[in-house]
């Protein structure tokens, strides 16, 4: 997994960004595969994509890669550490789930090794295991800020409440 100790925190956030991107990348290509399968295929005399359940699916797989596509995009401009936590925290949920529902999407046929539906799933998953889970880097931005803005919480003597809103002790 990428992590501090090796790199300094301008080059992860680079490669987070890099990998951002390739996430939304993949995430559109498997929304576009869906998409384009369910025109295509036929059941009951119409395309799957008439039914309700693979529509809505699928637009809120779109709709989900297109929330993280800003994310990495603000991640590229600014170079921002943070940023690239977030881009890589919502590009990799949404290649997730994209690349989840495309192959449910291709049905029996996206389960086989060699399907493409099934390549797009294993290279989102592989970004995911080197770049770690979303709580690991929700985790990281929100101790990051918590560091920074707020006093310490949890230490032996220090109270996190102020003493105006500490629970009264039994008598």
């Amino acid at each position: 997994m990428l992590g501090p100790g090796e790199f300094d925190d301008r080059t992860l956030a680079a490669v987070r960004t890099l990998f951002a991107a390739e996430l939304v990348g993949l995430a559109q290509e498997s929304v576009d595969a869906a998409v384009t399968y369910a025109k295509e295929r036929h059941q009951f005399g119409r395309p799957i994509g008439s039914f309700q359940a693979v529509k809505h699916t699928l637009a809120d797989r779109h709709a989900q890669t297109d929330a993280a596509r800003l994310p990495a995009h603000w991640a590229a401009a600014t170079g921002d550490p943070d940023a690239a936590r977030l881009a890589v925290q919502a590009a990799g949920d949404a290649a997730d789930a994209a690349s989840a529902d495309n192959l449910r999407t291709h049905g029996g046929m996206g389960f086989t090794w060699e399907a493409s539906a099934h390549v797009l799933l294993k290279r989102a998953r592989t970004r995911r295991a080197l770049l770690g889970s979303s709580a690991r880097q929700l985790d990281a931005i929100a101790g990051r800020l918590l560091d920074d803005r707020a006093p310490p919480v949890g230490r032996v003597g220090v109270s996190p409440l102020p003493r105006s809103a500490a629970p009264a002790r039994p008598a």
